[in-house]
C-alpha cells in the first residue's frame, strides 16, 4: 500500500456513479459481456467529452463495475474515481480544478451518457452482436431515449489514501461478504443489508436458498471480464495496484 501510496498524485478525488436504467436489466443479462462492455466504453467517452468541454483538460479516472444492491438485487451502475484536475493538450501542464466543490454539471452528463450508451448499444445490434428479438429492441430504446439517466456527482472523496482503501474492497468482491451471511438452516438464508430508505439502518432479510443462489449467479461476470479499468494518466498510478 505505501509503495502505490507514493506512485499515487497528492491530489483530492471525486466520486461518482453511472446508473443504468432498470428497463435494460434483461437486456443485460442475456448479453452480458458486450453490454457491460458498452457501459464501460459509455461512461468513459462521456467523461472525456464533457470535461474536455467544460474543464478544458485530459482527466485520469478509474471505472469499477458494481452490479448489486444492499439486497442482491441485479442493479447496473459504474462508480468512478475522478482526479480533481488535469492535464493541458500538451501533456506538459497540471490543470487544478479551480472549484473543490463542483466538477461537471449532472444533467449535461446524464445525457451525454445516455445518448452514447443508446448509439453504442444499436451499433452492436446491427452486427448482430445483441440477442433480442427486433421490435422488442426498438421498444427498450424508445423507453429509455425519453427517460433521464442517473448520473451523480459527490464531493471529494479524500486524497490517495482514501482512493486505494475504496477501491481495495472491491477488486475481488462478488456480490455480498460472507460477514453479511448470518445463517442457512437448510432451506432458508438470512442476511443483513443497509436500508437506505431507512437512515442507512442494519436489517436482515430472509428468503429461500435457491433464490439466493439465482440472486448471487446474477452478479457473476463473463470469464477474464475486467471490472476495474483505468484511464488518462490513472493507467500509470494505479494499475499496478492491482493483480488482475
Amino acid at each position: 500500500m505505501n509503495k502505490r501510496l507514493n506512485e499515487a498524485l497528492p491530489v483530492q478525488y471525486y466520486h461518482g456513479v453511472f446508473t443504468i436504467p432498470k428497463e435494460l436489466r434483461g437486456l443485460f443479462l442475456y448479453n452480458k459481456k458486450v453490454c457491460l462492455n458498452i457501459l464501460f466504453k459509455s461512461v468513459s467517452k462521456t467523461l472525456q467529452q464533457v470535461t474536455k468541454r467544460n474543464l478544458k483538460m485530459n482527466i485520469g479516472y478509474i471505472t469499477i463495475l458494481h452490479t448489486w444492491d444492499q439486497k442482491l438485487n441485479f442493479h447496473l451502475h459504474i462508480h468512478c474515481v475522478i482526479a480533481a484536475g488535469g492535464l493541458s493538450d500538451d501533456k506538459t501542464k497540471w490543470i487544478a480544478i479551480k472549484n473543490k466543490h463542483y466538477l461537471l454539471p449532472v444533467k449535461k452528463l446524464s445525457k451525454v451518457f445516455r445518448g452514447k450508451f443508446l448509439f453504442y448499444l444499436n451499433k452492436a445490434f446491427n452486427k448482430g452482436l445483441i440477442k433480442i428479438e427486433k421490435n422488442a429492441f426498438i421498444n427498450i430504446c424508445s423507453i429509455t431515449s425519453k427517460n433521464d439517466w442517473v448520473v451523480y456527482l459527490q464531493r471529494p472523496l479524500g486524497g490517495a489514501e482514501q482512493v486505494l482503501k475504496y477501491l481495495s474492497r472491491y477488486t475481488h468482491k462478488v456480490g455480498i461478504s460472507n460477514k453479511r451471511i448470518k445463517s442457512y438452516d437448510g432451506n432458508y438464508v438470512v442476511f443483513s443489508y443497509r436500508d437506505r430508505q431507512d437512515n442507512n439502518m442494519e436489517k436482515e432479510l430472509k428468503i429461500p436458498g435457491l433464490l439466493f443462489v439465482q440472486k448471487f449467479i446474477l452478479h457473476i461476470v463473463p470469464r477474464r471480464f475486467v471490472k476495474i479499468r483505468f484511464y488518462g494518466f490513472m493507467v500509470n498510478r494505479f494499475m499496478s495496484f492491482f493483480d488482475y
